[in-house]
């Protein structure tokens, strides 16, 4: 059986994720939009490290993503970029 983040989430009573990595050959873009119209607001994800090494225009479109959704840029690495969540408490 497979469950999404969010029903893993919610039946833990999750509300809080200090890291999360995100490896999944292109598709990257798809999961965080589905990951943030389905948690947000009741889950917070301080750092996400995401592996970016295609295309620059799926780079750039993640990057700005990210933005939207209120994160910056913490590091780029060679085939990831770690994000983390403005206003961080």
């Amino acid at each position: 059986t497979c469950w999404s983040l969010p029903t893993v989430l919610e039946a833990l009573d999750g509300q809080h994720v200090d890291f999360f990595s995100l490896d999944i050959e292109g598709a990257e873009l798809s999961v965080l939009r589905s990951l943030f119209r389905h948690t947000e607001p009741r889950l917070t994800i301080d750092y996400i490290l995401i592996e970016d090494d295609g295309p620059l225009d799926r780079r750039r479109r993640i990057n700005e993503y990210m933005e939207d959704v209120g994160y910056d840029i913490v590091e780029v690495l060679e085939i990831d970029t770690l994000y983390r969540r403005r206003n961080m408490r």
